[in-house]
């Protein structure tokens, strides 16, 4: 039942409260002068205060993680098949719907066993130096990879397609919010050109990605060369890169390994053989 108070409102006029009590929540009705006024107060348990600070730090968690791409993955159009068709100037275009244009680009040499490769890594960021830190150290970048130990050719042609398979690989890479994405299937025309006096090496490239955007980018790079970064993050992870698959060598045992050149081989020792006699 509810309780009713009785008093004076301090302008002299008559005042009732009521008191109404419910589960969770206390209600004040002070009627005046023909005007009802209704105040709720809602009482929190620790439980309940637990649950919404749970619920608010995981919609913030939720807030800073990366967001998806929506939408169906676009189909690239086929490459080009005579570089004489990709325009002159510095490699340009959109990657995930944004402009991009070339400023620097370098090429490393891995001669580790399983990991031989070549990659090409052209940014949209310049840099101090050929090889110093980029201005822009997030900065969207296209890199070629091209798998194998042996060298470029004096000029080198490649046909990569969303199926893959061959030499030749090309991706993209861009940085949001702290987060790393990209796309690593094309259709692709790539030629590169015999590495200059100088270790740059010239080429063109043309390239549109299978991704929600419908990325392409085509133009010329001139990359300086840069010793490799075993620990340099490829999109993003600082993970070690696995070994190429078939370019692994098995270990040759000892007892294959062929003799120096010019050594002559020694005699097995002997059982029956005496040591030396000791003269007093």
């Amino acid at each position: 039942m509810p309780r009713l108070r009785a008093g004076t409102a301090p302008n002299g006029s008559s005042l009732a409260n009521v008191t109404r009590t419910s589960p969770g929540s206390r209600e004040f009705i002070a009627p005046a002068r023909g005007t009802s006024v209704a105040i709720a107060t809602p009482v929190r348990t620790r439980s309940q205060v637990r649950g919404l600070l749970v619920l608010a730090f995981a919609l913030w968690a939720s807030a800073c993680e990366p967001q998806p791409r929506n939408g169906p993955l676009k189909e690239p159009p086929p490459a080009p098949t005579n570089e004489d068709t990709i325009h002159v100037g510095p490699l340009s275009g959109k990657l995930d719907g944004k402009p991009f244009t070339a400023k620097s680009a370098r090429y490393f040499r891995d001669t580790r066993t399983g990991f031989e490769k070549l990659d090409i890594k052209i940014y949209s960021s310049g840099s101090p130096t050929p090889c110093g830190d980029l201005d822009e150290p997030k900065s969207p970048s296209v890199w070629l990879r091209r798998w194998g130990a042996d060298k470029l050719s004096a000029e080198e042609k490649a046909n990569v397609t969303v199926a893959g398979g061959g030499k030749w690989e090309v991706h993209y890479q861009y940085n949001e919010d702290g987060f790393w994405f990209g796309a690593g299937d094309a259709n692709a025309l790539i030629v590169t050109e015999a590495v200059r006096a100088d270790m740059q090496l010239p080429g063109v490239v043309s390239a549109c990605f299978k991704d929600t955007t419908g990325s392409c980018v085509a133009g010329e790079f001139l990359a300086a060369y840069c010793r490799v970064g075993f620990d340099e993050p490829v999109r993003g992870t600082e993970a070690m890169e696995r070994p190429k698959p078939g370019l692994l060598k098995p270990a040759t045992p000892p007892s294959a390994a062929p003799a120096p050149s010019g050594s002559v081989p020694l005699p097995a020792p002997s059982a029956s053989a005496k040591p030396p006699e000791r003269r007093p």
